[in-house]
């Protein structure tokens, strides 16, 4: 995954899979190597927003945690969109 994220014009990602199959651990890993090269300036800093689909209500509240990390607002998941 890291060598994919450095390799391409990676704007976003998907993560699916059956419970127990190592995702999680996967994007941390990788995000922690990303995190120490921004650290190192072998890469350019970058603003992480994480969204954990079983902890919202509905998918339209993404929108909603993508404005209030990126852009440091709140609002409701009709505007943010």
């Amino acid at each position: 995954m890291y060598i994919q994220v450095l390799t391409s014009n990676l704007l976003h990602a998907v993560i699916s899979g059956v419970p127990g199959t190592g995702k999680s651990a996967t994007v941390a890993a990788a995000l922690q190597n990303i995190t120490e090269d921004v650290n190192k300036n072998l890469l350019p800093q970058f603003q992480l927003c994480k969204i954990n689909g079983m902890k919202l209500s509905k998918p339209l509240h993404a929108y909603t945690e993508i404005c209030k990390t990126l852009l440091n607002v709140t609002k409701t998941s009709e505007t943010a969109k």
